[in-house]
């Protein structure tokens, strides 16, 4: 049935694409710019990193990585070598519920005080191990778990941005926007101080994030070559519409086709920091 389902969304996703890039069009160009993130959530993205940092720096791009506070714990020395050399560090919590420490507590489902304990924790973690104090924050699990909660203790906390939010499932069609106060997928005022970086979309399957988790993990684009194939059309993407494109991998499921994808970027590559203190006048 998932097979039937993902076929049809396949078949009809260029017209959804063509329909709205085309109302996002109209909000005004962004510039054809990508961030590459990167979420750091169990040992084997540790096992991998080593080998991601090299690449990244054989192109010279910078990304930001999305950490857990216990594993700055864990790997000092590889958290200091991804700042050593100008990667971005995102706050992705103390413990990731639901993840490689905890299982069955979710993040939606934690109190206020409880998720500000969780960023604000990893976030002193961040200071005092690594002199780093991160200025974004990316809710476990992202789409599935964010909440107005998150945004409020943000808020409080000082950020100055979340990347959390899948773009169809937002109404400022992907790009960085402030979220209502009274719905926070939705553009408006009274708005949250905190600019949300929507992660972009499959260009193939349109509600999809375009992930690793989503190519390979589900075997959606599994086939040799399919990803290197989707990161090309997401440049294109960006440069025939003049946007701001949000990426985001899992490091222990990155291979050689992802090295053969950087080739290909042939438009700006920022941190998410980088994209929320620069082009702000866009927002």
């Amino acid at each position: 049935m998932k097979s039937i389902v993902r076929h049809g969304i396949k078949r009809v996703a260029p017209l959804l694409w063509h329909m709205y890039l085309k109302k996002r069009r109209k909000l005004g160009s962004f510039g054809a710019t990508i961030t590459i993130s990167f979420d750091l959530d169990y040992p084997e993205d540790y096992d991998r990193l080593p080998y991601l940092l090299d690449i990244l720096e054989s192109y010279n791009l910078k990304g930001s990585f999305a950490v857990i506070g216990k594993f700055i714990e864990m790997y000092p020395a590889l958290h200091n070598k991804i700042i050593e050399n100008d990667h971005e560090i995102i706050n992705h919590s103390y413990s990731h519920p639901d993840g490689y420490f905890v299982r069955n507590k979710y993040f939606n489902k934690l109190s206020k005080s409880e998720i500000k304990e969780e960023i604000e924790k990893m976030h002193n973690v961040c200071k005092e191990i690594l002199e780093y104090e991160p200025l974004g924050f990316r809710t476990p699990h992202f789409g599935e778990l964010n909440s107005k909660k998150v945004y409020e203790v943000l808020e409080e906390l000082g950020y100055m941005y979340s990347s959390s939010t899948n773009l169809t499932s937002t109404q400022s069609y992907g790009l960085p926007y402030y979220p209502s106060m009274k719905d926070f997928r939705k553009r408006g005022y009274p708005h949250f101080n905190i600019v949300e970086l929507p992660l972009f979309s499959c260009p193939e399957h349109f509600f999809s994030v375009f992930d690793t988790w989503h190519c390979y993990r589900t075997k959606a684009h599994a086939k040799e070559g399919e990803f290197t194939k989707l990161f090309i059309k997401t440049i294109e993407i960006a440069k025939k519409y003049k946007i701001y494109v949000n990426l985001y991998f899992d490091p222990r499921d990155l291979n050689k086709e992802f090295e053969e994808s950087l080739e290909c970027i042939d438009v700006k590559v920022l941190r998410s920091c980088d994209v929320v203190t620069k082009l702000s006048i866009n927002f």
